[in-house]
């Protein structure tokens, strides 16, 4: 199915009218245009979740649902014997990935952080439209600057493409993309502090660029990581990093 019958499928549920021609006309030419069609619909499904966009977040990507999807039952089995499973979703967007989580555990707290000022209010939408009680904070934070204590679990999603990378999302916010030269500029402080913020037994799943697995080594191994492991995704690219303490 191509753009144009997703958006009349999805977003108009294929009743065009007198009254919402006009409003088709101009979401197609978006759509001719490039915009991204579900930026023009207005939500994502991720997993098992409506994911609203409503404030533009980063669209959630298929890899990412891929690799959350596939590691549930590993996560399920690592934390069967801890009552309440504390979990931050850090850079965390729409929110898709805590939300997820919460879905699915339902013994979990989730904690959600982000700088962004318009991506905190769009967490809080997805929460309610996905009914999610067993959350605790929505955190405004650089990095782990405001979080304090430790979780059994962190869901890391951070900006991590090269600068010198084409980009081809020219209508998502570049700063949730791109950082730096080397695509590092977040994933360095943020491993840098990462054992701070971990408790025993505890696990990171860290989303990375396919070309960083050389450099993410050296840094892991540097601050004293040894238990951890690169894994691919359903392009058989490396995608996302565990780590486990």
């Amino acid at each position: 199915m191509n753009d144009f019958k997703y958006i009349i499928s999805d977003k108009y549920h294929s009743n065009i009218n007198e009254k919402n021609i006009k409003s088709l006309i101009h979401d197609l030419t978006l759509s001719k245009k490039g915009y991204p069609r579900d930026y023009i619909i207005g939500y994502v499904n991720f997993w098992n979740c409506k994911i609203d966009l409503s404030l533009k977040p980063l669209i959630p990507r298929v890899e990412t649902e891929f690799w959350i999807e596939k590691e549930l039952k590993n996560l399920k089995i690592h934390f069967k014997n801890i009552a309440i499973i504390k979990v931050l979703d850090i850079f965390s967007g729409s929110g898709c990935l805590g939300i997820s989580i919460a879905k699915n555990f339902k013994n979990s707290i989730v904690d959600f952080s982000d700088v962004n000022e318009n991506y905190l209010k769009q967490i809080k939408i997805n929460l309610k439209i996905n009914n999610i009680k067993n959350y605790k904070k929505v955190i405004k934070s650089d990095i782990f600057a405001k979080i304090p204590g430790k979780y059994d679990l962190i869901l890391a999603n951070p900006p991590y493409v090269p600068t010198s990378d084409t980009l081809k999302a020219p209508f998502e916010d570049r700063k949730a993309i791109t950082a730096g030269k080397d695509g590092l500029k977040f994933l360095k402080p943020f491993l840098a502090q990462l054992k701070e913020h971990l408790n025993s037994k505890g696990i990171c799943i860290i989303e990375h660029h396919p070309n960083q697995v050389k450099e993410l080594k050296t840094i892991l191994l540097k601050h004293g990581f040894n238990n951890f492991e690169f894994r691919k995704d359903q392009y058989l690219r490396f995608r996302y990093l565990i780590i486990t303490i």
